[in-house]
């Protein structure tokens, strides 16, 4: 099945807006029953992550892949009780 790249673009968005409000809900539950929350945050470079989309079976168009560049929200400190970044640049 072949999607458009506006609904591709339509799926990114809402597949993003869904993953943070669960991810801004799970760390409410844990941090009300006193749990430490640790995120980690992974990046790498911008041509390996186009190298590396390039070899899936199923690729993510580049603009699709730069729309959520520039909408991604890097942790914040206040989010967690540790925050690690790992990034290779």
């Amino acid at each position: 099945m072949h999607r458009s790249v506006l609904e591709l673009h339509l799926m990114t968005d809402l597949c993003l807006m869904v993953i943070l409000i669960i991810l801004q809900k799970w760390i409410a539950i844990f941090t009300t029953y006193g749990a430490k929350v640790k995120i980690i945050y992974l990046e790498v470079p911008y041509e390996q992550l186009l190298s590396q989309n390039h070899h899936r079976d199923h690729k993510v168009p580049e603009k699709v892949i730069d729309k959520m560049i520039k909408r991604l929200e890097i942790p914040r400190f206040e989010e967690a009780h540790e925050l690690e970044f790992l990034t290779e640049h």
